[in-house]
């Protein structure tokens, strides 16, 4: 199972360009504004862009001007985003008691 190293909630200011292969929409260079810091400090407040991949069949793309919880891990390559979830009160108290994705 994948942690993840960085928990944010974030606005996305901009999903960027999208491309789409065998069930997949991915988005390489997410703008995100950081506001809020669930996990790993000063580093999340630096988490700016973020890749994305978004399976068609049952999940949907976050919408720019919304606020969401990012779970990223980090990589040799840079961040990669592992789980998005919209934030609401239930998923901000359940990413604070577990913050694992």
């Amino acid at each position: 199972m994948r942690r993840a190293d960085i928990i944010v909630v974030a606005k996305v200011i901009s999903l960027g360009s999208a491309v789409g292969l065998r069930g997949v929409t991915s988005y390489s260079a997410v703008s995100l504004k950081p506001l809020d810091i669930l996990k790993g400090g000063e580093e999340a407040l630096g988490l700016q862009t973020v890749p994305l991949s978004v399976r068609q069949e049952n999940e949907v793309a976050p919408r720019e001007g919304q606020e969401y919880l990012f779970f990223v891990e980090k990589t040799d390559q840079g961040p990669l985003t592992i789980k998005v979830l919209p934030k609401t009160e239930k998923s901000l108290k359940a990413a604070k008691a577990k913050p694992e994705p």
